[in-house]
């Protein structure tokens, strides 16, 4: 716990912090902030669309496994944008000034922890998913038959993996809970 407590002291005097929703630093950070919820929100109207076209289109009738893959796909992609939109932390183009949170709500520390385990699991969820989509198609080329052995052996692995990013990334969120804190009482 020491080392946690030490690495915050590290980071509190080597980086400056604004309190959040508290205005912006520059022009250049508003305009970051303002593409951050443009690129989100069209990112997720695009995988809505997706859904939506895929299932409600079809009269909710998934003809294939990659369509099915398409949608599980884009699911997790829209829970990792709504997260993220939820959660809205960004960062300054200027790398020793960091903004940490413009949250469209005020969250607890458990709730805020609770939202980036989503984000960080759901985010690193859609790196295992377009992997497993690469590989399907790469086997429904060659041999369908190994298509059973593919999802017996990646689908526990995507599982083991996810739960495993959300303990590395645990105390990282902590850590910057500690910092958010002590920026909203300064």
């Amino acid at each position: 716990m020491s080392d946690i407590s030490e690495n915050i002291e590290y980071n509190l005097d080597t980086i400056q912090y604004t309190i959040p929703n508290y205005g912006f630093s520059d022009p250049y950070e508003l305009a970051q902030y303002v593409n951050r919820i443009i690129a989100v929100g069209l990112c997720i109207l695009v995988h809505l669309n997706v859904i939506i076209r895929l299932l409600f289109c079809n009269k909710n009738r998934v003809t294939s496994d990659y369509q099915i893959l398409i949608i599980i796909q884009s699911a997790i992609n829209l829970i990792a944008c709504v997260s993220e939109l939820v959660l809205n932390e960004i960062q300054t183009l200027n790398i020793r000034y960091l903004k940490i949170g413009h949250p469209f709500w005020q969250f607890t520390s458990t709730e805020r922890l609770i939202y980036t385990l989503i984000m960080a699991v759901s985010s690193n969820s859609t790196q295992d998913f377009l992997m497993l989509f690469n590989l399907h198609r790469l086997i429904m080329i060659r041999r369908r038959s190994n298509l059973l052995t593919l999802y017996m052996i990646a689908l526990p692995l995507m599982v083991i993996g996810s739960c495993m990013d959300a303990i590395e990334s645990y105390p990282l969120i902590l850590v910057s809970l500690c910092i958010y804190v002590y920026v909203q009482v300064i």
